[in-house]
């Protein structure tokens, strides 16, 4: 009987090793289960942090393209008002050279007819004065000198020379003011 105790305590004890070692693997198992839990809950939450970057990074995303947008529209607009802020400069600056022109040309015509106009009074001065003349030689020439009346003549051809050139002077001034 000590032999059969024997075996069976052995047999037990056997038993009792081999059980401790199915704990302790079984143990250890648990441990490794939950280690791999663990990483795996820490996995799913890097993945949902992760995720919420990308949809972070994809709104900011599109806003930096709309905002790439509106800089070049606003670049775009700019470009086009320099444009025509350079038109207008161009068109000042034609507007300025047709003024001066002009004023040269009005100038020119001015100082024209300020000549036109001294020689006209010339011409009405040298027609007064020839019909001084006239006059008095007339008088003088009723005596029947023959001397005389050819300078009457000559003083009335004259006279009507000047007023012919005065007419034509007023013709052309005429012609200058229209």
């Amino acid at each position: 009987m000590e032999r059969k105790f024997d075996e069976t305590f052995s047999t037990m004890m056997m038993e009792r090793s081999r059980l401790q070692q199915v704990q302790r693997a079984y143990d250890q198992e648990m441990k490794k289960a939950q280690f791999v839990a663990i990483q795996n809950a820490k996995l799913q939450h890097r993945v949902k942090e992760l995720e919420k970057q990308q949809a972070q990074n994809d709104v900011e995303r599109k806003s930096l393209l709309i905002e790439m947008e509106k800089n070049a529209i606003r670049n775009s607009s700019l470009q086009l008002a320099s444009l025509e802020q350079q038109k207008a400069d161009v068109n000042v600056m034609k507007l300025a050279e047709d003024q001066k022109r002009q004023k040269e040309e009005l100038h020119n015509r001015i100082i024209q007819l300020e000549k036109k106009l001294d020689a006209k009074q010339a011409v009405e001065l040298e027609i007064e004065r020839l019909r001084g003349t006239f006059s008095v030689t007339k008088h003088m020439g009723d005596d029947g000198d023959v001397e005389v009346l050819e300078k009457v003549d000559a003083l009335l051809k004259q006279l009507r020379e000047k007023e012919g050139e005065l007419e034509d002077l007023e013709a052309l001034n005429q012609t200058l003011r229209g």
